[in-house]
């Protein structure tokens, strides 16, 4: 939503009105005495109020002693151009918006795409960003009795504090889950990121896990690698890749996914709110003799694998990582390895990327 003109009246944090409130498109409003810049009463530049979020007073009443944040609309703190999904909540008694980013197309449980866009904030600010790559699909098999497939690595992890600085483009992007390697085009999860002025060096990044190699006759597989992130273009963290299925003659045995970096933070913690626990998932598991790998999981501390040889989960192909935008727990998510015979990688989860910052 564009902004309207300044009218020359400041909040107390010396903000112009503009930047508070939405430009009028219709309705009415009883005029208020404040005449703006370009001569005209602020009810005929600004939206009346329809719905909450309720701003701090501005200091500026009617005759009534009714603060001008009870009778004009809020204009969003930000501009978003996004290709994907994404949800907007806001919090009218702390003051807080959550914004949580996800890729696009989701088709019979597999994101096809990444999702990109860009973001302006109207004010300088800082932020806490979530950031999660998309787990890698699962290897496959193509036939081989005797060898299983390695799980997909987890996408990596990555909680921070980021300075905004305001009308400056900021360039998203979220990767999906890797697609199985059933799937040769879309088997690595995509890379999830962050940056100032589209440059990667002014930023973060968490990249997605790689696919979990597919069976080779008897040799023994590997999984995925796990995702890296990198501050303002530097390396500085590897993730954990699933484990791979691996034969040894006439037998195959898999070995469970690794787990997750996602225990270094405890998710963000306002006014006792917690927003978001920090329960993403791990690579995905190989392969077993008769069964696929489980995807990766969680439990209430850190991200953790997926298991090869579990009696709850008892067909040949890898598990997919359950694709379901109410449930934090399995983006990010390597998918299950499948086991020997014709058999397909599991989808791996997709990446997610959250913004959480309090109204200035």
């Amino acid at each position: 939503m564009t902004q309207a003109l300044p009218t020359g009246f400041l909040d107390k944090s010396g903000n112009d009105l503009n930047l508070l409130f939405a430009p009028k498109t219709s309705g009415t409003n009883n005029t208020t005495g404040f005449i703006a810049l370009n001569g005209s009463d602020l009810s005929a530049i600004f939206q009346p109020k329809t719905t909450v979020p309720n701003l701090p007073t501005t200091g500026y009443l009617l005759n009534n002693g009714t603060d001008l944040s009870n009778i004009f609309q809020v204009l969003p703190p930000f501009q978003i151009t996004y290709d994907g999904s994404y949800n907007i909540s806001y919090n009218s008694n702390s003051g807080y918006y959550q914004l949580s980013f996800y890729p696009k197309n989701n088709l019979n449980g597999l994101s096809q795409y990444d999702g990109s866009g860009i973001i302006k904030f109207n004010f300088n600010l800082n932020i806490n960003l979530i950031l999660v790559g998309g787990g890698g699909g699962g290897g496959r098999n193509s036939g081989n009795a005797n060898a299983a497939s390695g799980g997909g690595g987890g996408g990596n992890y990555l909680v921070n504090n980021y300075t905004i600085i305001k009308d400056t483009s900021y360039n998203i992007n979220v990767g999906r889950g890797g697609g199985g390697s059933n799937n040769p085009t879309l088997t690595n999860g995509g890379n999830t990121y962050f940056y100032k002025d589209n440059n990667a060096n002014l930023g973060l990044l968490c990249t997605g896990g790689s696919k979990g190699n597919d069976s080779t006759n008897t040799n023994p597989v590997i999984g995925g690698d796990g995702g890296f992130y990198y501050l303002n273009g530097i390396n500085t963290n590897n993730g954990n890749g699933g484990n791979g299925g691996k034969s040894y003659g006439n037998f195959t045995n898999g070995t469970d996914g690794s787990n997750s970096y996602s225990y270094i933070i405890n998710g963000f913690n306002y006014n006792n709110n917690i927003i978001l626990q920090n329960k993403f998932s791990g690579g995905g598991a190989g392969g077993a003799s008769a069964l696929g790998g489980r995807c990766g999981s969680y439990n209430s501390i850190f991200g953790i694998g997926g298991k090869y040889n579990d009696s709850n989960f008892t067909v040949p192909n890898g598990e997919n990582a359950p694709v379901n935008w109410q449930n934090y727990y399995y983006f990010g998510a390597g998918g299950g390895g499948g086991a020997p015979g014709s058999t397909k990688g599991g989808f791996g989860g997709d990446g997610i990327l959250v913004i959480y910052f309090k109204y200035p």
